[in-house]
């Protein structure tokens, strides 16, 4: 476990409803997390609250996952660094969130990022301070398990085939976006199942 991620970071962090409430009145007052605020931030982050909305909806957890999720038998922290204008993270925090919910053995914390760049910057993607990013940590020992992020690795795979042919940022969140609806989040559970098959093996083992 990195030295930035402490005890007192661990209990002092948001829960899943905390943060998402703090997404929600920050945007009510026409705020966005972190330090830069922008229409076009303000105008990700609208658009991110609707995709939770649908996510929290529409996410029914496949048989698989729940079986893994309910045979754990220590506790586990899914410890998450995001923002709240992030596409990725509204794309797929709802439906980690849904498989912390089936068991008493899992909860997700979130920290942002801007206000964390130490623990951040600890878990770079080729460099890059890419969110979310979610450390599967053993609650009593806060020993890191495993972890994951910035996104489902077909969509990583698509984002750096974009990347390649010089396509626009605007462009490569589009097709982001639309891989996320075709996909129905199949790939973020098979990546989930291998997440909490390995963290079983080690803490249940």
């Amino acid at each position: 476990m990195p030295n930035t991620i402490t005890p007192h970071l661990v209990a002092n962090a948001m829960s899943y409803t905390e943060y998402k409430s703090l997404v929600q009145n920050l945007f009510d007052e026409g705020k966005v997390t972190g330090p830069h605020q922008s229409e076009s931030l303000h105008n990700y982050t609208k658009m991110n609250l609707a995709r939770v909305r649908r996510h929290e909806k529409t996410t029914i957890v496949p048989e698989s996952t729940s079986r893994l999720a309910r045979g754990l038998q220590r506790k586990l922290i899914f410890f998450t660094i995001s923002e709240g204008w992030c596409g990725d993270a509204a794309q797929t925090l709802p439906v980690i969130q849904k498989i912390c919910e089936l068991s008493e053995m899992l909860e997700m914390k979130v920290i942002l990022r801007d206000e964390h760049l130490d623990v951040m910057d600890a878990y770079l993607t080729n460099g890059s301070r890419s969110i979310p990013k979610v450390i599967v940590l053993d609650e009593e020992t806060l020993d890191e398990l495993a972890y994951w992020g910035p996104r489902p690795q077909p969509a990583e795979a698509l984002r750096l085939e974009l990347k390649e042919k010089d396509v626009s940022g605007n462009h490569t969140a589009e097709a982001l976006h639309k891989w996320y609806a075709a996909d129905k989040s199949k790939s973020l559970f098979a990546e989930m199942d291998t997440i909490l098959t390995t963290a079983s093996n080690v803490v249940n083992g």
